[in-house]
């Protein structure tokens, strides 16, 4: 139902109601009349609250029995001393006597009235016209008027409705203009005044009604108050056939602490096994003066819960840049050992057997470990990759394990997830694991054994779900007999083992590989993809590469960088190749035909070329430079360098 400023009058007596008609004229509200008396009212009210008003108003006793048998706001058109005089001051200075019928409200005020003027009168008070009595009531009092001589009737609509209708002899008090318009006003008052709860309370049950966790409200009974959408999704239950919150669940019901609630105390994160799932719930006492009013339940779903914390870790590991790139078909290979030793590898990945890859700085390692979490059941968990080897033993068990707030000097107030916790439901990476020292190694043994972690400054033990990869390019076994590295965690890491070849021993990939590097970084750096000539590549596939495959990485984004010229020459390379060892100057030799010196170190090679070119230009070094495309600081280095 729209929310209306709607009001009822409801009048006992008919020149009331004519009044307020004509008054409506002036003072406009939204309000119907309603005629009754007092033998009626009581019966009418059901229709009057079935029609949605908001406020009634009305008089003496009609409003009495309103207020005792409605559950709707009564404003009562108060009696002024100026109605009580208007009607009685016609007996003034005169000898008769007056009866003053009426509730006591009216008759009392009237009897003051009467004694100031010096009026003769008689009350006759109808106590309480709900009264189980009434009836009695009514007829004491017509013996009492019987008895009586009175000269003269007063009183409010009582009288008509219940002694006589023979309006001789009789005037009803009736309500001024004035008194009637307060009343439209304090009534338009209060339905404003509603209008304005009533936003309030739609806003704040907007709120509680769609909020995302189940929220129930209970009196200190245990009766349902009231129950949100989500609760009652939840907990699989309809409101309107539940009255107590043992009938919705008995284990929920248990799991309610009285005592700590009438207290005032809150209980919070209490973890419940009800029938429609496990729970994690919040008690909150509310307490009116120091007494337990209502008390609310939030209600999680654990599941709900899990859901949460892993995006919590999701945002967590893209604020520290952790994400996974790769998968096995970005492994650049047509070596067939390598080939079978990566097929090997991917049989790995839908198990959560704990991995130790061991291979050359270079070889790929980070790139397998990540191919192996996304062809995995983990593959939708995070990727979370430590490097051992770069921080201290203090600053990386803080990583590692996270810690509280007040842990250490210079911790966080707000204490801090560790790496272990932000890998939960998914993979772990630990490269240069060798770097780990004793006590690093301990606690690592226990998260393998245990499957459990304590921050740093905590004492409450958190479970995680984790899959351990991990990697060096050390042999552990080594370090094992030398006592560097515990025997018992080699063990534990050592279960499945992958061994990526270095890429010496596959040089049938170093092309593939060289010309994949060259897409990439001309992409990076929105550079026209340049060629290498037969002899260059030649030259490269020769090479050792003791750096492996990054290595061959950043050699190409040097040369995609450097060279202009397609496809690059060995001599237009070369200068850019001067911090790599040449295996064989034949082999240089084979590959340098323009060369007429080729014998001694590189340096030799590299100050007799630029002799012979300075030559060539007549010594000019902005010409040397330009045709070397270099400039003319390396030209002034490397002729320096050639003095020493």
């Amino acid at each position: 139902m729209s929310f209306r400023n709607r009001v009822c009058l409801v009048s006992p007596y008919e020149q009331l109601a004519e009044d307020a008609k004509r008054l409506l004229d002036s003072h406009p509200l939204d309000m119907d009349i309603f005629q009754t008396d007092l033998t009626h009212v009581v019966q009418a009210i059901p229709q009057l609250e079935s029609k949605g008003y908001q406020v009634l108003i009305s008089r003496g006793g009609c409003a009495e029995l309103l207020r005792r048998n409605s559950s709707l706001p009564v404003v009562e058109i108060k009696v002024s001393l100026f109605d009580l005089f208007e009607v009685i001051s016609p007996f003034i200075g005169t000898t008769s006597k007056i009866g003053i019928v009426g509730f006591r409200s009216v008759v009392s005020s009237c009897n003051k009235l009467t004694d100031k003027l010096g009026i003769k009168s008689e009350s006759l008070i109808v106590e309480d016209a709900h009264a189980n009595n009434m009836e009695k009531q009514i007829d004491h009092l017509k013996r009492l008027m019987a008895s009586n001589h009175f000269d003269w009737i007063v009183g409010d609509a009582v009288y008509q409705d219940f002694f006589s209708r023979n309006k001789e002899g009789y005037s009803i008090i009736q309500s001024s203009d004035e008194s009637i318009i307060n009343a439209f006003e304090d009534a338009e008052a209060l339905t404003k005044a509603f209008a304005a709860k009533h936003k309030e309370s739609l806003y704040f049950q907007t709120i509680f009604d769609h909020y995302e966790n189940g929220l129930i409200s209970l009196t200190p009974q245990g009766e349902l108050v009231h129950a949100n959408a989500s609760s009652l999704d939840l907990l699989s239950f309809e409101q309107q056939r539940v009255r107590k919150l043992v009938d919705i669940d008995a284990a929920l019901h248990e799991a309610i602490d009285w005592e700590s609630l009438t207290a005032g105390k809150r209980i919070i994160g209490m973890i419940v096994e009800a029938a429609s799932g496990t729970f994690v719930i919040n008690q909150i006492p509310m307490l009116v003066e120091g007494t337990l009013f209502r008390i609310l339940l939030t209600i999680q779903s654990a599941k709900n819960l899990r859901g949460m914390e892993y995006n919590v870790r999701r945002h967590e590991l893209a604020q520290r840049g952790l994400s996974t790139r790769y998968r096995f078909e970005d492994i650049i290979s047509t070596n067939k050992d390598m080939l079978r030793r990566m097929r090997l590898v991917e049989s790995y990945a839908k198990t959560d057997a704990t991995i130790l890859i061991y291979g050359e700085s270079g070889t790929g390692k980070e790139m397998i470990a990540q191919s192996i979490h996304n062809a995995s059941n983990r593959s939708n968990g995070p990727f979370v990759a430590v490097n051992c080897g770069a921080l201290a033993p203090q600053l990386l068990e803080s990583e590692l394990f996270g810690y509280v707030a007040g842990a250490f000097t210079g911790a966080s107030v707000k204490g801090k997830m560790g790496l272990f916790e932000l890998a939960h439901g998914g993979t772990i990476f630990l490269d240069e694991i060798s770097e780990l020292d004793k006590n690093l190694q301990s606690r690592l043994l226990r998260v393998l054994q245990e499957r459990q972690i304590m921050r740093l400054g905590s004492d409450q033990v958190i479970p995680i779900d984790i899959r351990i990869i991990s990697a060096s390019n050390h042999q552990l076994l080594e370090l094992v007999k030398e006592n560097k590295f515990r025997e018992d965690l080699f063990y534990r890491l050592n279960i499945l083992k992958a061994t990526p070849l270095p890429l010496r021993e596959r040089r049938e990939d170093i092309i593939p590989i060289g010309k994949h590097f060259i897409r990439e970084f001309s992409r990076k750096y929105s550079k026209p993809p340049i060629e290498l000539s037969a002899e260059l590549w030649k030259l490269l596939a020769q090479y050792e590469w003791p750096g492996n495959v990054r290595q061959l990485g950043n050699i190409i984004e040097r040369l995609v960088l450097s060279i202009s010229i397609s496809p690059a020459s060995v001599d237009e390379a070369l200068l850019l190749l001067d911090d790599m060892e040449i295996v064989g100057e034949h082999r240089l030799k084979d590959s340098c035909s323009k060369c007429r010196f080729v014998s001694g170190t590189y340096s030799d090679i590299r100050s007799e070329l630029l002799n012979y070119v300075l030559q060539q230009e007549g010594f000019n070094k902005s010409k040397v430079a330009k045709r070397l495309d270099v400039d003319r600081t390396s030209i002034n280095r490397w002729l320096k360098e050639a003095e020493h």
